[in-house]
């Protein structure tokens, strides 16, 4: 009976242990994978005040994890505007539309701005009050600079192809341009 029982143990044991370890690669693969795409996720239990961040959302923030982070120091990185309409967003969340999607920019200490879309649920207890908040974090800094950038361009295009590069001024392009709109409205 002893030895039934050992070896069953000792099964257990390598069960477990080849379950634990496949548990810790499944957690270095989400983490790797967070990282590659520039996604953080963060849960707030407004019961306890009990803030907890993936490492991604250090990363975001260039912060060191070593560092404490609460509410408040998250959401000083947001200006005040992006404050209130985060908050705003949250309040609007009931128990038949938990979930929210915003985009926003938060100021790092260096006074770099980032750009994030954020999507997330809150949790209800059975009364109706939120419990919880659960969001994924997106940097899409990269992608918006290039946007703002193409933006720029077309807008420098667009100046060199109705001004004189010399004297900058109207060009007949603009000036054609203005007279089929006058055209336009004037019928």
């Amino acid at each position: 009976e002893f030895s039934i029982l050992a070896r069953a143990m000792v099964a257990t044991d390598k069960e477990l242990y080849s379950k634990n370890r496949l548990i810790k690669e499944k957690e270095k693969r989400l983490l790797e994978a967070q990282k590659i795409a520039h996604v953080g996720h963060w849960e707030l239990d407004l019961q306890h005040h009990i803030l907890d961040v993936s490492s991604e959302i250090y990363e975001i923030l260039e912060i060191k994890q070593e560092e404490s982070l609460n509410l408040a120091k998250l959401l000083s990185y947001l200006s005040l505007h992006g404050r209130q309409k985060l908050l705003s967003i949250h309040k609007k969340c009931t128990p038949e539309t938990p979930t929210f999607d915003i985009e926003h920019h938060i100021i790092l200490p260096s006074h770099e701005i980032k750009y994030l879309l954020e999507s997330g649920t809150v949790f209800f207890d059975k009364q109706g009050n939120p419990t919880k908040l659960k969001s994924t974090i997106l940097n899409v800094t990269e992608k918006k600079k290039s946007e703002l950038k193409i933006l720029q361009q077309t807008h420098t295009l667009d100046h060199l192809a109705h001004y004189d590069s010399l004297t900058n001024l109207p060009n007949r392009l603009l000036m054609h341009d203005r007279l089929e709109q006058a055209i336009k409205k004037a019928s």
